[in-house]
């Protein structure tokens, strides 16, 4: 399950847009002081409406329901139409001193036409980050957060440390140089081991910000 979510994550690190479904971002920030996030979806170029159903999961835990509602969680999306995907936090229990990390996945399913035969349909599905932000944090603190990852390596895995209450989505890796495809993400306050044989080195490290774009890149040894 966690590698088919960061191949997902990876088709949606650009603007996302599939079979004629485009989204207005790669990731959703829910500030705390905000009454609700939004994502819109948009449908282009297609001739044929698309049934889309969306929902959110726990990080950890997908059987276990996040504390959002999503409005609307099922809808039909007309051709040359956009429609906005709605999340609404419905009770508290979640961390004060730190970000949350939730799914958002959303689903399209091309309507079928009668008269086409020979003709195969696929339903197609992106999964992205949506990040629940209490009002103690900012965006300011997320975008310089990055700069306060530490590392180590001993021979066999390399483990990088983040002390801050963000989540730091690594958008760029180099190891001694090197690039590291698909490093993931470093939770708040919580350490992210990738296997390496490197013990000692350099890193260069780029985050993804709140916009889906890259911070200045930092340098640290370990």
């Amino acid at each position: 399950m966690k590698l088919l979510r960061s191949l997902l994550l990876i088709i949606c690190c650009t603007h996302p847009t599939w079979a004629g479904i485009t989204l207005s971002s790669t990731r959703v920030i829910y500030n705390e002081s905000a009454k609700e996030a939004a994502i819109t979806i948009g449908i282009t170029g297609e001739s044929r409406p698309y049934l889309v159903q969306s929902w959110l999961e726990n990080r950890e835990h997908s059987d276990i329901s996040a504390p959002f509602v999503m409005t609307p969680p099922l809808f039909k999306l007309m051709p040359d139409t956009s429609w906005q995907i709605r999340m609404t936090k419905i009770n508290d229990g979640l961390p004060r001193d730190r970000e949350s990390l939730f799914w958002l996945n959303i689903k399209a399913i091309p309507a079928s036409d009668s008269n086409e035969r020979n003709r195969m349909l696929i339903a197609t599905k992106s999964v992205l980050k949506m990040i629940w932000r209490p009002s103690t944090l900012n965006a300011t603190g997320a975008a310089e957060a990055v700069k306060q990852v530490t590392a180590s390596g001993n021979g066999q895995t390399l483990t990088l440390h983040n002390p801050t209450p963000y989540f730091i989505n690594i958008g760029t890796l180099r190891v001694n140089g090197l690039r590291i495809d698909a490093p993931g993400y470093i939770a708040p306050l919580s350490s992210h081991a990738i296997g390496h044989t490197a013990s000692h080195g350099r890193i260069e490290l780029q985050a993804i910000n709140d916009y889906g774009g890259l911070t200045p890149a930092v340098t640290l040894s370990f």
